[in-house]
């Protein structure tokens, strides 16, 4: 969003809550330019991830599972759900992973 708001002459700095409910009804052709940059780049983030994953089970067999994780992984969650091909989402598992790697070592140190 900040590259279309920082390199064109007046188009506005648009945001995206994950949880918003605007980000779970992203129309496919926006009403407005507001509506028009979220639904281009959201619905076009999508798809690209939509289009990798079916790539990988292509390659590997529809029982490929696919984790999410990271700041975006709610948002693709509920965008991507409805097809079931998200097998796990968890926008905060390498914090989580590092956490318990810090648990241990301290168990291990004391």
């Amino acid at each position: 969003f900040r590259a279309l708001h920082d390199y064109t002459a007046k188009l506005p700095m648009v945001e995206l809550s994950s949880s918003s409910s605007e980000a779970l009804t992203l129309p496919l052709v926006g009403g407005s330019t507001h509506e028009s940059i979220l639904s281009g780049v959201a619905l076009g983030f999508v798809a690209e991830v939509e289009g990798i994953i079916r790539r990988y089970r292509e390659k590997f067999g529809e029982a490929t599972e696919i984790f999410l994780t990271g700041g975006d992984a709610d948002f693709l969650r509920n965008h991507l759900k409805k097809d079931n091909i998200i097998n796990f989402s968890d926008p905060n598992l390498v914090l989580k992973g590092i956490n318990a790697i810090i648990v241990h070592n301290n168990q291990l140190n004391a």
